[in-house]
């Protein structure tokens, strides 16, 4: 193979591996939302040793991260998450992700005006294992937060 298409190559194999990690934070959020009943996702996302840090507290292990789960689908009956703008550096079999995170947390019905909403940045320490890409450690820093509704 000639240099120039090495290159060519290599580069679409760095497209692909950041394609997957993007793929497995988007998993992560859609989750959140699609699957709030049960918590079996888990491990297509996270790593078994992950952390987790999050303004209410930090939670290491899937089984810790699927109490908190529970937590805090009890506090609201549905959610909406938005996770975009995603910077993947890749080293090997690591990449390290910055990106963007909103959330609305509806208290009631859909139709309620019961709800608060967040917004900030995550970092995710991301692995190449043998399942695939999987998620190590995840840090959501919060930027604001709004709450509004009868219960604000």
């Amino acid at each position: 193979m000639t240099d120039a298409k090495e290159a060519v190559f290599d580069r679409v194999l760095a497209l692909l591996d950041k394609a997957d990690v993007v793929e497995v934070l988007d998993l992560y959020v859609h989750h959140l939302d699609f699957s709030r009943d049960t918590d079996s996702w888990l491990s297509s996302v996270f790593d078994d040793d992950v952390e987790v840090v999050y303004p209410t507290g930090v939670y290491r292990g899937l089984a810790e991260l699927s109490e908190f789960g529970q937590m805090a689908n009890s506090a609201a009956a549905h959610t909406h998450h938005v996770m975009a703008n995603h910077r993947v550096v890749l080293d090997g079999d690591k990449a390290d992700v910055t990106a963007h995170l909103t959330a609305v947390h509806v208290r009631g019905d859909a139709d309620s005006s019961a709800q608060f909403a967040i917004g900030g940045h995550c970092t995710a320490a991301v692995v190449r294992t043998a399942a695939g890409w999987r998620v190590r450690r995840f840090v959501f820093t919060l930027v604001w937060r709004r709450e509004c509704g009868p219960d604000s």
